[in-house]
């Protein structure tokens, strides 16, 4: 009977087989969405490209059932693509550029020369030469007439750390304006990027908060690692990184506890969004910089593709959850990291902004309100930076994105240490590394947007 019976039901299925095929050969169908009549079709909801599942229970005869055929085909199509491409090096080159953090965004002019600041010899790296204070330091320490320092206070442009006890309005407001920060020689150092305009970005960030509290206590960090040369905050990596004693660059280790919370945390919406905000915004800032990372990672996971990636969407490839719970950095350089390269941090928590939690730029005197939800990205290896702390009954957290100068110093040296790479080379090649070396803090300096290129950005000081 069940011989009989599949018999009979041969040339249905050799109908649907025929449909199908013929769909998957159509690429020019339109992104909609489709209803598809039932029960003719069911789709399994997917949770990788590869799970893309049409289920055919019931034969539809009709051009809108083939149509639907065919649109549901070319959707799973496109998704199996843009799954691919998010898991490949491809994804680099694909960021979403937000054009309106440029125009109607005025400019923070500091009388400072980037260039001046030493590195090592071969340009990839910074010189650890902080101020070598463990301590943080208050707002009226910094900012006021009777100001031990007497730094620029750069106030806040956001008002997303409102939004949840206030309700108001984002439709009139123009909170995607970026702040660049201009040295005297017309480099672009750091931008103030604030936050999309995103009327979820409140609830975000508060989701991402409440995460890193709830994760907090679960973290298996001995006490006297809770105290470090960046600060005293609990502090979770993952990603990729090279430096510190590693013959090569490879995913960071961690305890298995710790990893457990850091897949947790990685998996987050809110932390997705944040990442492809953050490499949004070095994009449309600084696109030949972006270009720079792009390639050299591109070469990097092609050569060792069980490298991890955090987020497809991201160009950095490292993170750091600064846990808290009152996250303020002691004055410090994450010198390790690329030299000429940004480092993103995202604020978080639950904090009076304009009395706690500013970003403080050392070498430019400068002291900028950071509100929760909002993203900074600064070349952290060259400036020094701290925090002002927050109120004991208040909670402030940190997500920070960067990339270790030496995976840039690996790719380029033939995915060899330094002192192999060296060995092989003649002495005509030794010379031209010497040159290289000379001009490769020039050239990094290059890749830090002349303000003049970004035409977009009106002319003034804050």
């Amino acid at each position: 009977m069940v011989a009989l019976q599949a018999l009979f039901d041969l040339p249905t299925r050799l109908l649907n087989a025929f449909i199908l095929q013929e769909a998957s050969q159509d690429d020019n169908l339109d992104d909609e969405e489709v209803e598809l009549p039932t029960p003719a079709l069911k789709t399994s909801k997917a949770t990788d490209y590869n799970d893309i599942v049409v289920d055919i229970t019931e034969e539809q005869p009709g051009d809108d059932h083939r149509k639907a055929r065919r649109n549901l085909a070319a959707k799973n199509r496109r998704k199996k693509r843009r799954a691919e491409a998010k898991q490949g090096p491809l994804a680099y080159h694909n960021p979403r550029e937000h054009p309106r953090h440029k125009s109607g965004s005025k400019a923070q002019y500091v009388d400072f020369n980037t260039g001046d600041i030493p590195v090592v010899q071969t340009g990839y790296t910074a010189l650890d030469r902080g101020l070598g204070s463990r301590r943080v330091y208050k707002l009226a320490e910094l900012v006021g007439e009777k100001s031990k320092f007497k730094f620029t206070l750069v106030k806040a442009q956001s008002y997303a750390h409102l939004l949840l006890s206030l309700e108001l309005e984002l439709k009139n407001m123009n909170l995607r304006a970026s702040i660049p920060i201009i040295d005297s020689e017309n480099h672009i150092i750091g931008v103030i990027a604030n936050h999309p305009k995103d009327e979820s970005w409140a609830e975000l960030q508060k989701q991402a908060a409440d995460a890193l509290e709830r994760n907090r206590s679960g973290c298996h960090v001995p006490p006297k690692e809770r105290t470090h040369r960046r600060g005293k905050f609990t502090t979770l990596r993952a990603g990729v990184s090279h430096g510190g004693g590693q013959r090569a660059p490879g995913n960071l280790k961690n305890q298995k506890g710790n990893a457990k919370i850091l897949e947790e945390l990685n998996s987050l919406e809110p932390f997705k969004r944040f990442a492809g905000f953050a490499s949004s915004v070095m994009h449309t800032w600084f696109k030949d910089l972006y270009n720079y990372y792009a390639s050299t990672l591109d070469k990097l996971h092609t050569e060792y593709p069980l490298l991890q990636r955090i987020f497809p969407q991201s160009i950095f490839s490292a993170v750091s959850y600064n846990l808290g719970p009152c996250t303020a950095c002691f004055p410090h350089k994450d010198f390790a990291n690329l030299a000429f390269g940004m480092c993103a941090i995202t604020a978080l928590g639950d904090f009076d902004h304009t009395k706690g939690g500013h970003l403080i730029l050392w070498e430019l005197k400068l002291v900028i309100e950071f509100p929760a939800g909002c993203t900074i990205l600064i070349p952290s290896a060259l400036l020094t930076h701290s925090n002002v702390p927050v109120s004991k009954h208040e909670r402030r957290y940190s997500f920070a994105q960067y990339t270790a100068g030496g995976i840039f110093r690996w790719v380029e040296n033939g995915f060899k240490s330094r002192e192999e790479y060296l060995s092989t080379l003649s002495k005509a090649q030794l010379e031209e590394d010497v040159e290289k070396n000379t001009n490769r803090w020039k050239f990094g300096l290059s890749l830090l947007s002349d303000v003049l290129k970004n035409n977009h950005m009106n002319e003034g000081v804050l």
